[in-house]
């Protein structure tokens, strides 16, 4: 009896270990969790990146420009955060991690559909030109939102810009902070791809602009003569671009006086 007390004595009371083993499944549990989370944030990530890949409209070549105008406006209208008054039921959500076909979105087009011929007649346009135009995924805004993420690690800014950067492209409506870019229907060139024109952001901060820019430079400096002989040739221009201002947008990145 003895023996067995100062065996006791000298390790830990059964009681102890029992407490440590617990302690320790629980470390263990924690850390299964926080890679979990991990693995999650990383399939987050790779999602974005796919997504400049997809496109939920094809633009069709002989859409009537008062058609655009017209389903733009519905979606922005029904749009959360875009300003729009449309109420929860008549807001207008596309799933920009699946394709244009997908049950959603199919439901989405149909409901533009609906709320466009509904304002204008069912007569005004066919169903098809409706569905020819794009909205606000803009897919070249998405291919530049993808690639600035990708970039921002190499580019030279100090910590505190780093995380101004990651403030909009990780916030939910990053692509509102992007520059319209549109078609330069003025490039004749026949090769290569066709020129984008970038219109001025009236509301956008220089702090803004220059962090975009920095990322955009290293961007370029790591592509290769191939790749820059093939990438799309960009001008930009002082005319005013109509995208609103974002919703709630951090004071160092936009002006609210506009």
């Amino acid at each position: 009896m003895q023996s067995q007390n100062e065996e006791f004595s000298d390790q830990e009371t059964p009681t102890a270990a029992t407490e440590d083993r617990d302690l320790m499944r629980q470390l263990m549990a924690e850390v299964a969790e926080m890679r979990k989370e991990n693995q999650q944030l990383k399939s987050e990530v790779a999602k974005i990146k796919t997504q400049p890949r997809r496109q939920l409209f094809k633009r069709s070549k002989d859409c009537d420009p008062e058609c655009s105008e017209s389903v733009q406006g519905t979606f922005e209208e029904s749009t959360p955060g875009s300003g729009g008054s449309g109420g929860s039921e008549n807001q207008l959500n596309f799933d920009l991690s699946t394709s244009f076909e997908s049950p959603s979105n199919q439901a989405m087009a149909k409901k533009v559909q609906s709320e466009v011929r509904s304002v204008y007649g069912k007569e005004k346009w066919k169903k098809a030109i409706i569905r020819g135009n794009k909205f606000l995924a803009n897919p070249f805004s998405l291919k530049k939102l993808s690639r600035r993420i990708s970039s921002l690690e190499k580019t030279p800014l100090s910590d505190k810009d780093k995380e101004k950067a990651q403030e909009i492209l990780c916030s939910p409506n990053a692509v509102e902070y992007m520059s319209s870019e549109e078609s330069d229907n003025d490039d004749d060139s026949t090769q290569g791809p066709k020129a984008r024109k970038i219109r001025k952001l009236a509301w956008e901060k220089s702090k803004l602009r220059n962090i975009k820019s920095r990322i955009d430079e290293a961007y370029l400096e790591g592509l290769s003569e191939r790749q820059r002989r093939t990438s799309a040739r960009v001008s930009r221009t002082e005319e005013p671009s109509a995208r609103p201002c974002p919703t709630n947008g951090p004071s160092w990145a936009v002006r609210t006086d506009n």
